[in-house]
């Protein structure tokens, strides 16, 4: 990263991830500061106030695990964001594969819940990088069809949910790998039997 002194100050690259839950500095990336936006205050002329917290004490406060939300009806995430703010946890919006891609490979989140409409065209989806013990959650909105999902997909998947209707199961399964991430420390949470309901 570099800082170029100024009169009255440094200078330095940031790079803003929008339609986050909070507004936080989450790292470095070449040579820019990774911020995060909080979708609800982004705007042109919204100041972002930086500050400077380590792994440490970002773990000690329990605000290690990213949730990222993926899919293209923004109204949708949203929603789900405010739901899953409001028990605590950090979430990330992205509306694509490709800039779910850039933002894991910056942040890897503990899981990622992606519209089944994203997942099934191709199997990018299943090769998302995540944090370790995570996993990765599909959904399709309130109304939709759904089409059977490729075997890969069900064995690489946690659940396959119905959103927003199924908010409250996706809070209890987001808790349930949290807590198997961090009392087991392994790459892949195990699916329980439950995961794959019927359409």
């Amino acid at each position: 990263m570099t800082i170029q002194c100024v009169a009255g100050g440094v200078r330095f690259a940031v790079r803003v991830q929008l339609r986050a839950s909070r507004s936080e500095v989450r790292g470095v990336h070449g040579d820019a500061l990774i911020s995060s936006s909080d979708w609800r205050r982004a705007a042109p002329s919204h100041n972002i106030r930086f500050r400077v917290t380590s792994a440490a004490s970002r773990r000690a406060e329990g605000d290690m695990a990213t949730i990222l939300l993926v899919g293209t009806d923004v109204s949708l995430l949203e929603g789900l964001a405010q739901t899953l703010a409001a028990v605590g946890h950090n979430t990330q919006l992205a509306s694509s594969l490709a800039e779910a891609m850039e933002a894991a490979a910056i942040e890897p989140p503990l899981v990622a819940v992606i519209d089944r409409a994203l997942v099934l065209p191709a199997g990018e989806a299943l090769r998302l990088p995540l944090a370790r013990g995570g996993t990765l959650l599909v959904y399709r909105p309130d109304g939709a069809t759904a089409a059977a999902l490729p075997v890969a997909v069900q064995r690489a998947v946690l659940a396959d949910l119905r959103l927003p209707l199924e908010r409250h199961r996706l809070v209890a399964l987001l808790q349930h790998v949290e807590a198997r991430a961090r009392s087991t420390g392994r790459d892949r949470v195990q699916t329980p039997p439950e995961r794959h309901p019927t359409a």
